[in-house]
């Protein structure tokens, strides 16, 4: 019964290695047509499960993994085969002749895995930078906010599915069934994949905080060519009270706000708002640092007409047709727009009273006071 036992195991194990040959020969075929794709491909929006968007190259990469990821599964149920320690010691033993068992799965496939890992990760790098240098936001947030996202994930997976084995191949170092530098070379490439997984972490957040510098260096831009200064914001008491949004703000939506809206379509919700939480952050710090650094003054016709331009951002998000309520309603409850209500209903309250010189100004207030004491 024991050989008969050990003999079906063997059997299990050369099967596993035959899969193993195979998968990696597949995975192969599949990388050679992502690195191919990495030289011509555009990084349009392709579906992918779940009503789901990607680049076509993530797509191939997250392709190559799956199946890794199946054998390692293979390989867990192999580690914990239910044979007893006496015939796991023989099974192993002619196994190691042959070349074959646990570890002949396991390293290659980590290897690759690992390989693949590093190829994707520096191709999301390369393009990402490249899409976001050129303004082509759509492909940027696709490679950052869903392909990062399938290889962070399927790093968690793999490393869920082959931990379990690293326990056993320590049990097979104490009962002298597998070599130390052979479980050495597995606990290392454990750890380089931990490594990876907080690398891949750390590339998302570090591309979307140079995302953010980006909106916030075109948003400076915008303003200082734009935004009227000066006169414009300083009418004479008897000046009728302002009514409608300024054309600068309607021209700073549609240039800053709206590109980046629009590259959100094809992302889950949350995804949405990340993106647009970062465009409109960037736009409003740039909004309120042109202020403060051209230290305009306000009149309460001024004032009055801010607090319209101000509206405008919050109403604007509001008839986004590919935002749905709970990513706008998430939007328009961010914290910098309490910040300008606040600093707007000061500017409100100045005194509102005529001058002897009818030639001057009306009392006014200035932004910066304003906004630094907000």
């Amino acid at each position: 019964m024991q050989l008969s036992n050990t003999a079906d195991a063997l059997h299990r194990q050369r099967m596993h290695y035959a899969l193993l040959s195979t998968t990696l020969f597949l995975d192969v075929a599949v990388e050679c047509e992502a690195l191919t794709a990495c030289i011509s491909d555009k990084c349009y929006p392709v579906p992918l499960a779940n009503d789901l968007y990607g680049t076509r190259v993530g797509k191939l990469f997250c392709d190559a993994h799956a199946p890794l990821i199946s054998l390692l599964a293979v390989c867990r149920e192999l580690s914990v085969d239910g044979t007893t320690e006496n015939n796991y010691r023989t099974m192993n033993a002619h196994l190691q002749h042959q070349h074959s068992g646990l570890l002949s799965l396991l390293l290659p496939t980590l290897t690759y895995f690992l390989c693949t890992l590093k190829l994707a990760s520096h191709w999301s790098q390369t393009k990402a930078t490249q899409f976001l240098s050129s303004w082509s936001i759509g492909s940027f947030l696709l490679i950052t906010q869903t392909d990062l996202k399938m290889l962070s994930d399927a790093n968690r997976r793999l490393l869920y599915v082959a931990e379990p084995m690293l326990s056993r191949l320590h049990a097979d170092l104490r009962s002298d069934a597998v070599s130390r530098q052979s479980v050495c070379m597995v606990e290392n490439l454990f750890q380089k994949l931990h490594d990876s997984s907080a690398a891949l972490q750390t590339q998302s957040s570090t591309l979307m905080r140079l995302f953010s510098l980006t909106c916030n260096q075109k948003a400076m831009e915008f303003f200082q060519t734009e935004m009227p200064i000066g006169k414009t914001w300083r009418r004479k008491w008897h000046s009728e009270m302002p009514m409608e949004k300024s054309l600068y703000i309607e021209q700073a939506m549609l240039e800053l706000l709206h590109p980046v809206a629009m590259a959100t379509s094809k992302l889950p919700m949350e995804a949405q708002i990340t993106a647009l939480s970062i465009g409109v952050v960037a736009l409003c710090d740039a909004w309120t640092t042109f202020i403060l650094k051209e230290k305009i003054r306000f009149s309460l016709q001024g004032a009055t007409q801010l607090a319209i331009d101000f509206g405008y951002v919050r109403s604007w998000l509001a008839e986004m047709n590919v935002l749905d309520a709970e990513a706008v309603q998430s939007l328009q409850s961010l914290e910098v727009f309490r910040y300008l209500n606040a600093a707007v209903h000061l500017l409100l309250k100045q005194p509102n009273r005529r001058r002897k010189d009818p030639s001057s100004a009306t009392d006014d207030i200035s932004e910066s006071s304003l906004l630094l004491s907000c």
